[in-house]
């Protein structure tokens, strides 16, 4: 096993001619990998658009008066600004902006487009107030143009959001509006499909005394007269007599009725005390929640790259570097683990004896 700690340079240079075919090979291999690489291999291009944020005057996020601004609140906006682009509200209008509108009806396409879309943008910080936003294709023209549109939406859901922006108030009215809604739509189906029921529960809520007369009655012709010599009796029996059957109600049917019955009324009294600790909602109130302190100033306006990110010269001195240090390696683990005598220097290490005579190589 060669030392190679102690061998010099012509040793080393010995090594290198004797494992001269696992060094070549291996950088040839890697060379024509980068060369491939560099001219089959999609290129990469980069828009980048630089802007700074300045301290507004008013705002429901301003800085408080007297204070300064620390890292953690700034870094707590960059990370806001990053979850807002980032969120599918703004990935989806970024989406129908390039592509005019035209948007899959596929979920699981849109859903790979809007993943796609967010991989292609990144925002960092840069310095305490410099901001970059980049955007990442395959194609250069029209990237810069892409990139205004990406940071208009970006902008205009940060600025003014009051717009289409869903508040917790709105989604509190419209879930309890909603409840009212469906409880009183089965209600009314259940009434269209069960008239007598109806009749009879409405009955079966009169006044006792008017219970009772309806009961004692032979038919609906009779109970109606019952029920006239009774002027309480009138107001509450007098729309449903006239649709009751002389026969008896089912008590499944009843009891369904006075729960879809009941289930109105909860979602009325639920509707109502909302709207009165709310008060009336509507899209010109709302709080603009992520509305930003600052004001944007654009440095660096988007456009066109120029160049690929990673260029053609760049890959294939990739490959060539590669393929050098892979040969390098390899050729010395070859070394370390050849068991061979090369040289007197080795034998004279393994054996306490001069050398006499050596032989030369009859090959």
């Amino acid at each position: 096993m060669t030392n190679l700690m102690t061998s010099s340079l012509s040793d080393w240079l010995a090594i290198l001619w004797r494992r001269r075919r696992a060094l070549i090979i291996p950088f040839l291999c890697f060379t024509v990998l980068g060369v491939l690489a560099a001219f089959l291999m999609p290129r990469s291009y980069v828009a980048r658009s630089l802007f700074m944020l300045q301290e507004a005057e008013q705002g429901p996020l301003m800085r408080n008066s007297g204070t300064e601004r620390t890292n953690d609140d700034l870094a707590d906006r960059i990370l806001g600004l990053q979850t807002l682009l980032k969120s599918d509200r703004v990935l989806t209008a970024i989406a129908v902006e390039l592509n005019d509108g035209n948007l899959p009806e596929d979920p699981k396409m849109r859903e790979t487009m809007l993943r796609n879309i967010k991989d292609t943008i990144t925002l960092q910080q840069i310095s305490a107030q410099f901001i970059e936003l980049r955007l990442k294709s395959s194609e250069p023209v029209g990237l810069g143009r892409q990139l205004e549109t990406v940071m208009a939406i970006l902008f205009e859901n940060l600025i003014a959001p009051e717009r289409n922006v869903q508040t917790a108030s709105r989604l509190v009215v419209d879930r309890r509006e909603r409840q009212l809604t469906d409880a009183e739509t089965r209600l009314s189906a259940f009434v269209e499909r069960n008239p007598d029921i109806v009749a009879r529960a409405a009955l079966e809520d009169a006044p006792a005394v008017c219970a009772d007369m309806s009961r004692s009655a032979s038919s609906p012709g009779a109970a109606r007269s019952a029920a006239d010599s009774n002027p309480a009796c009138v107001k509450a029996m007098g729309p449903a007599i006239g649709t009751v059957s002389s026969g008896a109600a089912e008590p499944s049917g009843s009891l369904a009725y006075r729960r879809l019955t009941s289930g109105v009324s909860r979602a009325r009294a639920a509707q109502s005390f909302i709207g009165k600790r709310i008060g009336p909602v509507g899209n010109e109130s709302m709080l603009g929640i992520l509305r930003a302190p600052e004001r944007v100033l654009i440095i660096d306006a988007p456009r066109d790259p120029q160049f690929p990110v990673i260029g053609r010269a760049v890959i294939v001195l990739i490959g060539v570097l590669s393929g050098l240090l892979l040969g390098l390696g390899l050729a010395l683990v070859l070394e370390l683990f050849d068991q061979r005598i090369r040289t007197t220097k080795q034998l004279e290490n393994l054996i306490p004896a001069p050398m006499i005579a050596r032989l030369p190589f009859m090959g």
